[in-house]
């Protein structure tokens, strides 16, 4: 049974514990307008949801990286006077954190999203004290890779990777945790297609919240 099996749980936060989708969004669409660049097709500013924003401008908008700074400040003046809050966490997912918790796993969020602002919007729903740590990118763009801050958080915890889990919505979390050597779940309602986290190769797949909350606690 997987509940006995993983002690340590490590979280994405945007599409896996929160619907950030809306505030994420709406950003985006604001530093791609304050650039000076046409409206991003719906399609392709979805793909902006869960891997680094450094990337996705660069990948997505033809930018270099010192360009891309300047895309991303703009994306942060936004989400730090509105779009953080233009969230949710999913309907049974504070509850599962606390059964979780009350059954002695130790939980962390790991993202993409800066440190600074997880912290702001766990604290925001009342969800931060379920974790151990949460973790995120450096402001400066220094640490963004998911697979960088998970491994940080095994270094600075002595987590053992057969007893840890990654768990997240988005191919990018999948590889952090598998290049670190960690088991992994795909998680169906966030933003993922189905046919990324088929590519993802996860280890284990739960297409809704109360299928998460039996695959680890069954």
């Amino acid at each position: 049974m997987l509940r006995d099996i993983y002690d340590n749980l490590l979280f994405d936060l945007d599409g896996t514990l929160t619907d950030s989708k809306p505030g994420l969004v709406n950003a985006i669409e604001f530093a791609v307008r304050k650039m000076g660049l046409a409206p991003l097709p719906q399609a392709v500013v979805e793909k902006f949801l869960g891997p680094p924003l450094f990337g996705s401008f660069e990948k997505h908008c033809g930018m270099d990286r010192e360009t891309a700074r300047i895309a991303v400040s703009y994306f942060r003046e936004y989400y730090a006077d509105r779009g953080i809050f233009e969230n949710e966490p999913y309907e049974g997912i504070p509850e599962l954190l606390g059964r979780l918790k009350a059954a002695g796993k130790r939980l962390f969020v790991a993202t993409s999203k800066p440190t600074v602002s997880a912290l702001q919007v766990c604290a925001h729903f009342g969800i931060d004290g379920y974790f151990a740590e949460i973790l995120g990118s450096e402001m400066d763009g220094s640490i963004i890779e998911k697979s960088d801050i998970v491994g940080i958080l095994i270094s600075r915890h002595a987590l053992g990777r057969r007893e840890s889990l990654m768990i997240g919505d988005r191919e990018n979390d999948i590889v952090g945790g598998s290049g670190n050597g960690l088991d992994t779940v795909a998680v169906g309602y966030g933003y993922g297609s189905e046919e990324e986290l088929r590519h993802s190769n996860a280890t284990y797949y739960a297409k809704t919240i109360s299928d998460l909350g039996r695959l680890l606690l069954s």
